[in-house]
């Protein structure tokens, strides 16, 4: 697991812990990095399902850029994951500092639900500016 602190404005005061999902071509494995200094967002909202009204939360969250954090294709490639991150659509977002794994071939929902976090659905890399940063967005 890696750990970093990034900078951003004094709200960016965020705990988040990452884990990105890479298929080796037999297992699905999980790498953990905690970014403190975030941005965190949470939309109290309904969905349905099946006909009920059921909460859906949508989260926003925000993380400046890091020379650790890289874009998807450029991680996939790495040989050695240890020590960057990414964010793509799949991969977990968890509220604060989780000391747990996920195990390989796991969805890892288990951990949504017991520290609370979300599915990342959508990533923009804003790197244009002294705000630069990563937003990435979930159910």
């Amino acid at each position: 697991m890696s750990r970093y602190t990034v900078s951003g404005l004094p709200t960016f005061s965020r705990t988040l812990t990452i884990f990105n999902r890479f298929f080796d071509g037999t297992d699905t494995v999980w790498y953990k990095t905690t970014l403190d200094g975030c941005f965190l967002s949470i939309q109290n909202a309904e969905g349905s399902s099946s006909g009920n009204i059921v909460p859906s939360d949508a989260y926003l969250a925000r993380i400046p850029l890091h020379q650790n954090g890289i874009g998807k294709k450029e991680w996939d490639a790495l040989e050695e994951k240890d020590g960057y991150y990414t964010f793509a659509p799949g991969d977990l977002c968890v509220i604060g500092e989780v000391e747990a794994d996920i195990e390989k071939n796991t969805s890892g929902t288990g951990l949504l639900r017991e520290y609370g976090g979300f599915v990342i659905r959508s990533v923009i890399r804003n790197d244009a500016g002294p705000l630069a940063h990563w937003r990435i967005g979930g159910v």
